[in-house]
């Protein structure tokens, strides 16, 4: 098994992804006239970082076949059809950004696509999955990286999970869905992201927690960093 390693995404690597940007390429090739309606799929082909982010958790996934792959948050793009048609395929999202309609139109075709509406913390992982895969999710929508990877490591052969943090302070305010309070989020930073992925640094191999605090050219125009964590799990 190889080991477990982490990948900082950075300019270099981006110019050499788009020499042939394949997700784009894909998407081309596949997508029907309603996918152009999906807010992922529409974000990833408004960011080629995105895309680079993608090519990188998914890549191999959409040229290969018969793996039980969880897909924590990925919403939907018509490349989530193709990799329910070529793997046993469970998705775990709360559709924020989508229709009820588009969710009812992919569920259940192919037969292997399981979709559960829901909260990833509240789904039970009572299967052994080749792959799980959280993509833009952690930290910066969801704080409780450190329950997920306690969760996720367990269920499968592999964890492939994009990390977003930002090194200079940056902050919104978000409102409770079930009280009138609203609260103020401060983004985490790199040593924060170092410090939860650090519990499991006997797994990397390349395990260099100061390369959370470099101040790389960000890819994105927000200014925020991103890195590749694959982690070997216990399976």
């Amino acid at each position: 098994m190889s080991p477990s390693t982490i990948t900082h995404l950075d300019q270099h690597m981006l110019d050499a992804y788009m020499d042939e940007d394949s997700i784009a390429e894909l998407i081309k090739q596949i997508s029907k006239p309603r996918d152009h309606e999906l807010t992922c799929q529409r974000w990833l082909m408004n960011s080629s970082a995105k895309r680079l982010g993608f090519s990188m958790l998914y890549g191999d996934l959409l040229s290969t076949s018969g793996k039980r792959i969880l897909d924590i948050g990925g919403g939907l793009t018509c490349l989530t059809n193709k990799l329910a048609s070529q793997h046993d395929y469970h998705l775990v999202d709360l559709m924020a950004h989508d229709s009820p309609e588009h969710v009812e139109e992919l569920r259940g075709s192919p037969p292997s696509f399981r979709v559960d509406q829901q909260d990833w913390y509240e789904v039970p992982l009572d299967q052994e999955y080749d792959v799980i895969v959280a993509n833009d999710i952690f930290p910066n929508v969801d704080q409780r990286l450190a329950l997920f990877l306690n969760k996720a490591i367990p269920a499968c052969s592999q964890l492939r999970v994009s990390l977003t943090y930002h090194n200079a302070p940056r902050f919104h305010f978000a409102k409770r869905l079930d009280a009138d309070e609203v609260f103020c989020m401060l983004a985490w930073n790199g040593p924060q992201v170092a410090a939860v992925l650090s519990e499991y640094q006997t797994r990397f191999a390349n395990w260099q927690p100061n390369g959370f605090e470099q101040d790389r050219e960000s890819l994105y125009p927000n200014g925020r960093q991103v890195c590749i964590a694959t982690l070997n799990g216990d399976i």
